[in-house]
C-alpha cells in the first residue's frame, strides 16, 4: 500500500518548537525594546525637567529684559549667567541648555550654552544674545508661547544628530507671572537608543543560540524518548489495519518509556475487545432480528385482540361504550373486546394475563377467541365460562391464566350479567344517585388456572343512564413516587370527580388515564391495561333522562329528547309545542346561571293517572333560583313564562349540585280535564 510523503511527527514537532522559539524571542525582544526606550526616554525628560525648573528659579526677568532691550548693556553679570548655563549643561551632561524669548519677531534667544557640535538644529549658527531661534516643532503657538503657557516634551528628528528631545519650563517673576522666557534643554536620545539597539543585537544572539541549543536538546532526548516510541506504535497499528501483523502490539516494550508500555499494552486490550465485540455485534445481529420478528408478532396479536366495530344499524343501540388500552410498541397481555350475540344482546371482555413475554401474550388471544367461540355458541354465560376454563386448563396445565371479566348486556330488558373470573370489580353508576360504586360480585379462580371451577354469573338491572367502568390489574397497580399503589379506590374517586362523571364515554377514559398517569413515578414504567365503559342508553315510555351541555347544542338536544318523549306518550301536538316553548325558556334560565361548559341531566316523568308532565333539569346554578333574575334583568319575562305555564316550579340547592323541577297538567283536547291515558 502506497502512502503519499508527509511530514512526520517529529518535523512538526521541530518546526513548531522552532516557531515558538523565534517567537518567543521576537516578542521578548519587542517588549524589552519598547520598555527600555520608555524607561530611557522617562529618565532624560525628567532631568531635563529638572535642570529648566532649577533654572528657572535661578533667573530673574527683569536681568533678561534689560539685556535684550540693550545688547550693548552686557555686563559681569551676563557673563555669570552665562557661565550658569554652560556649568549646569557640563555637569548634567546634556548638550544644549538655552533660554528663549518668544515674541512677534520669533523666538530670540537671552541665554545659551555652546551650541550642539555637528548638528543642524538650529538654521543659524551660534549668534549670542538675541539671535532668533527657527523651533519650527515647538508645540505652542507663538500666542501661547507669549502667553507662557506650559508645554510636554517634545521629539525632533535632526538629520545629523538625530533624535533630539527638548524640555521647557516658563520662568516666573517672584509673584508668578510670567516673564516672557522659557528654560529650555535640548537632549540627544540617539546616543541612548543606540545603546538599547546594542543590548537587543546581543539578546538577540543570545536568545538564538539558546534556541539552537533546545532544538539539539529535542534532537537528542525528546526524539529518542517520544518520537520513535510514537512511530513504532504507529507502525503497528498500520500493521494491524492492513492485516500484515495482527500481533503486532505483543511483547512491545520501551526503556525508560512507561507511558508508552501502559499504551501497548492498552492497545492489546482494546484489540482483544474488538474481537469480543464483533462476537456481541454478531448475537445482536441475531437478537435484533429475534426482536423484529417478535415485533411483528405482537402486531399482529394486537390487532387479532382489538375488537370489531359494530354493524351500523337504524335508530342506533340501546346502549354506548368506548374502550382505551395503554401500551408501547411491544408485547401486551390484556385486551377489551365487545361483540354481538344477537340484534340486542351485547357482549364485554376484560382481560389480561400476567406477564409480558410472548408465551402469555399467544395464551391471552387463545383465551379470548375460545371464550368468544363458547359465547356465540348459544349456551349462557356460566356455562360458556366453565367450557372455555376447562379446554385453556388442558392446553396449559394450570402454568397460565387469564384473569377475565364478562358480562352479557340485554339491551331490551335493560340486564345485564356478568361474572369474574379473577378480574378486578367493575364500577357501577346509578343515574339518579350520579356516584361510581363497586359491584357485589364474587371473584372466581382466573381462566386456566384450575381445571374445574363452577362460575356463576351477577345479574344487575339498569335503567337508562347508568354506567359500568371496567379495567384491568395494571391500572390500579400503578406505582407513586412513595411506592404505593394507585388502588381501586383512587380509581372510584377520579370517576367521581364532576367533570369525569358527566363527561362522555371516550373523555372519561382518557381522564382516568391521565389521573394514573400523574399518579405514576415514572411513566415508563407502566404496564399495559386496558379499560372499557357501557352505557345504558334505552328509555322507558313513562319516564327518560338524558345529559345536556351548556350551550346551543345542548338546547337543542333538549328539544329533541323531549320531541320524542312526548311522542311516545302521545300528547296532543298543540300541547307538546307548548311544554316544549316552556321547557326551552326554563333551560335558558339554568344556562345562564352556570357556565357554557358546565352539564346539565335532564328528566321527563309522565304521571298518566294525573295527567302531569314533570321536568327536573340537574346541573351546577350557582345555588341561586334561575327563576329569581334580578328585577333589570332580560329574563325576566322567560321567568314569569315559566312560571305561567306550569302549576309549580320548585328550587333545591345540594352537594350534588342544584335543581329545578317544574311540573305542567296535561289539558285534554276539550281543555276540561286530564289527558286519556293510553
Amino acid at each position: 500500500m502506497k502512502h503519499r510523503f508527509r511530514v512526520g511527527l517529529g518535523g512538526r514537532m521541530a518546526a513548531m518548537a522552532l516557531f515558538m522559539s523565534l517567537a518567543l524571542s521576537a516578542v521578548g525582544l519587542y517588549i524589552s525594546y519598547n520598555q527600555y526606550t520608555r524607561q530611557l526616554e522617562t529618565y532624560y525628560q525628567g532631568l531635563g525637567e529638572n535642570l529648566t525648573r532649577a533654572l528657572a528659579e535661578r533667573l530673574a526677568g527683569e536681568d533678561l529684559d534689560r539685556y535684550m532691550d540693550d545688547h550693548d548693556a552686557v555686563d559681569e553679570r551676563y557673563s555669570e549667567l552665562n557661565a550658569l548655563v554652560e556649568t549646569m549643561r557640563v555637569g548634567s551632561g546634556v548638550p544644549h541648555i538655552y533660554v528663549m524669548q518668544p515674541s512677534e519677531e520669533g523666538y530670540l534667544i537671552a541665554l545659551e550654552s555652546a551650541v550642539i557640535p555637528g548638528t543642524d538644529y538650529y538654521q543659524n549658527s551660534y549668534q549670542g544674545l538675541g539671535g532668533a531661534l527657527a523651533m519650527n516643532n515647538f508645540p505652542l503657538s507663538r500666542v501661547q508661547a507669549m502667553e507662557g503657557e506650559t508645554f510636554e516634551p517634545f521629539r525632533v528628528e535632526d538629520s545629523m544628530a538625530g533624535l533630539l528631545l527638548t524640555v521647557g519650563t516658563p520662568i516666573r517673576r517672584w509673584d508668578g507671572s510670567f516673564s516672557g522666557y522659557y528654560a529650555m534643554v535640548d537632549i540627544i536620545l540617539e546616543q541612548a537608543l543606540g545603546s538599547v539597539r546594542s543590548f537587543v543585537h546581543n539578546a538577540a544572539w543570545l536568545m538564538g543560540s539558546a534556541a539552537m541549543v533546545l532544538l539539539l536538546i529535542y534532537f537528542l532526548l525528546i526524539r529518542r524518548n517520544l518520537i520513535v516510541p510514537i512511530k513504532r506504535l504507529a507502525g503497528a497499528a498500520r500493521s494491524y489495519v492492513e492485516q500484515e501483523d495482527r500481533q503486532a502490539f505483543r511483547g512491545m516494550t520501551f526503556k525508560g518509556g512507561y507511558e508508552f508500555n501502559d499504551l501497548a499494552k492498552t492497545f492489546q486490550l482494546m484489540l482483544a475487545e474488538i474481537e469480543v465485540n464483533n462476537l456481541e455485534q454478531v448475537e445482536t445481529a441475531v437478537q435484533e432480528q429475534k426482536r423484529a420478528g417478535d415485533a411483528q408478532v405482537a402486531n399482529g396479536l394486537r390487532i387479532a385482540m382489538r375488537p370489531k366495530e359494530l354493524p351500523l344499524r337504524e335508530g342506533g343501540y340501546p346502549f354506548t361504550l368506548s374502550g382505551k388500552t395503554r401500551h408501547d410498541q411491544g408485547l401486551i397481555c390484556c385486551f377489551y373486546d365487545y361483540f354481538l350475540l344477537d340484534g340486542e344482546r351485547l357482549c364485554v371482555l376484560v382481560g389480561e394475563a400476567p406477564g409480558q413475554d410472548l408465551t402469555q401474550a399467544l395464551f391471552t388471544v387463545i383465551a379470548q377467541t375460545t371464550l368468544k367461540s363458547h359465547l356465540r355458541s348459544s349456551v349462557s354465560l356460566e356455562q360458556a365460562m366453565r367450557e372455555a376454563n376447562r379446554q385453556l386448563y388442558e392446553m396449559s396445565g394450570g402454568q397460565l391464566s387469564v384473569e377475565l371479566m364478562a358480562g352479557v348486556l340485554d339491551g331490551t330488558a335493560g340486564r345485564f350479567s356478568c361474572v369474574n373470573a379473577g378480574g378486578r370489580t367493575p364500577l357501577f353508576l346509578r343515574f339518579r344517585e350520579e356516584r361510581y360504586d363497586p359491584v357485589e360480585i364474587f371473584s372466581y379462580a382466573p381462566l386456566g388456572q384450575c381445571e374445574d371451577v363452577s362460575y356463576q354469573a351477577v345479574e344487575l338491572e339498569l335503567s337508562q343512564g347508568d354506567r359500568l367502568f371496567f379495567h384491568t390489574g395494571a391500572l390500579s397497580a400503578i406505582k407513586g413516587t412513595d411506592g404505593s399503589e394507585f388502588g381501586e379506590e383512587r380509581i372510584r374517586q377520579s370517576l367521581n370527580e364532576r367533570r369525569t362523571r358527566q363527561a362522555e364515554l371516550e373523555r372519561q377514559l382518557q381522564l382516568v388515564g391521565d389521573a394514573g398517569e400523574a399518579y405514576a413515578a415514572h411513566s415508563i414504567q407502566i404496564c399495559p391495561y386496558a379499560m372499557l365503559a357501557v352505557e345504558y342508553c334505552r328509555r322507558d315510555q313513562a319516564q327518560a333522562h338524558c345529559v345536556l351541555t351548556g350551550d346551543a347544542a345542548g338546547a337543542a338536544a333538549l328539544q329533541s329528547f323531549l320531541r320524542g318523549q312526548l311522542r311516545s306518550n302521545r300528547v296532543p301536538d298543540q300541547e307538546a309545542a307548548r311544554i316544549l316553548v316552556m321547557a326551552d325558556e326554563l333551560f335558558a334560565l339554568c344556562r345562564a346561571r352556570g357556565e357554557e361548559r358546565d352539564r346539565f341531566m335532564a328528566e321527563c316523568v309522565t304521571v298518566r293517572e294525573d295527567g302531569l308532565i314533570i321536568l327536573r333539569l340537574r346541573g351546577a346554578m350557582g345555588g341561586r333560583d334561575p327563576l329569581d333574575p334580578p328585577e333589570d334583568s332580560a329574563l325576566r319575562g322567560s321567568a314569569d313564562f315559566v312560571r305561567r305555564s306550569c302549576q309549580r316550579v320548585l328550587f333545591e340547592s345540594g352537594d350534588e349540585g342544584d335543581t329545578v323541577t317544574a311540573v305542567k297538567r296535561l289539558e285534554r283536547p276539550d281543555g276540561a280535564g286530564t289527558a286519556e291515558a293510553t
